[in-house]
């Protein structure tokens, strides 16, 4: 299963399946998918259940200002430049805290990117080039691997590689690397481009989702999913959106990064792809965001892997029966859910709408930590 950030139905055609190379198990051809912005589905044709878990606040872990997720099996782990890292078992109990930054051996200048494996944490040092494990416990320093230049993002691929990505801004101009985690070497390049950019974005990330064998892959100002196995580095699905503005048709590997982040600043255009999920094989599903009329609003599609119908929902701009606390993107699909964070003031302003009690009764105040949400995605 893939891991991983009301109106009428939309039904619009899948018009190619991925062909899949017997030689080495990469598609020939992108499967092409066409995604409508303006015809909305329903929040049942997406989900069959929900659940939340209310983090534990403490002095010593207050989550406020930017703080980036992700979860395991056993934990959520929250990091924020002022915090640190601050682990919570799954019913939301504060099960470890360290900060760890500074210039010296272990220390943290920059973490732009992070993982949690196990019962460690894999961080990206972007600026110290260079990845490193803690204990997600105690915060105790284990494995330090060099890097040759700057990676903002990584993901893992099988036990002994890592894909990295530096999303156009280092000096070796390829988008995705992979590492070899034993030998702490390169071991292949893919997509080459020219023009070296410094830009980065606060909610991009290269590496959307992964299964057993591969990992899934998208890069900024691009509409396609690209998949990363040990065999090589392909388009998976090609997405195209009906939104009022395009994307340029230009070519990816000369492209000038900076130039069309600023040229489509204000654009309704889709930018970039968000998480994505395959789930059992035949459904997938595909988040999204797009300027609107409401402002930056979330999208989620989802359709079959062998065609048919494509359903959009919008996110944000009313309530839903049912999941009525559903209006901000996913940090990650994990394990079958859609997965996001609600600051708690948010949580209470939605909870007043609503005429709810529920998080007010739990103790939630303004003040408290994020609340995160799990909604289950559907399977058929």
């Amino acid at each position: 299963m893939t891991l991983c950030r009301v109106g009428l139905p939309c039904a619009v055609l899948l018009a190619v399946s991925a062909c899949t190379d017997n030689s080495s198990g990469l598609p020939k051809e992108a499967a092409m998918v066409s995604v409508q912005t303006e015809s909305f589905a329903h929040a049942e044709d997406f989900f069959s259940g929900s659940k939340y878990v209310i983090l534990e606040t403490s002095d010593s872990c207050l989550l406020h200002g930017q703080t980036k997720f992700h979860t395991s099996d056993k934990y959520i782990v929250a990091y924020s430049p002022e915090t640190g890292f601050c682990t919570f078992t799954m019913d939301g109990k504060l099960a470890g805290r360290f900060s760890h930054f500074g210039q010296g051996p272990g220390e943290y200048l920059n973490v732009s990117d992070f993982y949690v494996k196990g019962e460690e944490i894999w961080c990206m040092l972007l600026s110290q080039k260079k990845i490193v494990t803690y204990n997600i416990s105690t915060g105790n320093l284990g494995r330090e691997i060099a890097l040759p230049d700057i990676f903002c993002y990584m993901a893992p691929l099988g036990s002994s590689l890592m894909v990295m990505s530096p999303a156009y801004s280092n000096r070796m101009m390829y988008n995705f690397s992979v590492l070899n985690l034993d030998g702490g070497n390169i071991v292949d390049n893919y997509m080459e481009y020219d023009v070296c950019s410094s830009r980065l974005f606060d909610d991009f990330n290269a590496f959307v989702g992964e299964d057993e064998e591969c990992v899934y892959a998208t890069l900024p100002f691009d509409h396609t999913l690209y998949r990363i196995d040990p065999n090589g580095c392909a388009p998976f699905v090609s997405y195209s959106f009906d939104t009022p503005d395009r994307l340029p048709e230009d070519d990816q590997q000369t492209r000038d990064l900076g130039k069309i982040a600023d040229d489509y600043r204000l654009k309704r255009v889709v930018k970039w792809l968000g998480p994505y999920a395959k789930v059992f094989d035949d459904v997938c599903f595909q988040s999204f965001s797009l300027m609107c009329d409401y402002g930056i609003l979330p999208f989620l599609c989802r359709y079959s892997p062998d065609g048919g119908e494509v359903k959009t929902l919008r996110i944000g701009a009313e309530r839903f029966a049912g999941y009525p606390y559903l209006t901000v993107p996913p940090f990650e699909f994990s394990s079958g859910y859609y997965v996001c964070s609600m600051t708690a003031d948010r949580v209470l302003i939605a909870e007043n709408i609503l005429g709810d009690t529920t998080f007010s009764d739990a103790g939630l105040t303004e003040e408290s930590n994020p609340v995160i949400f799990f909604y289950k995605l559907r399977d058929s």
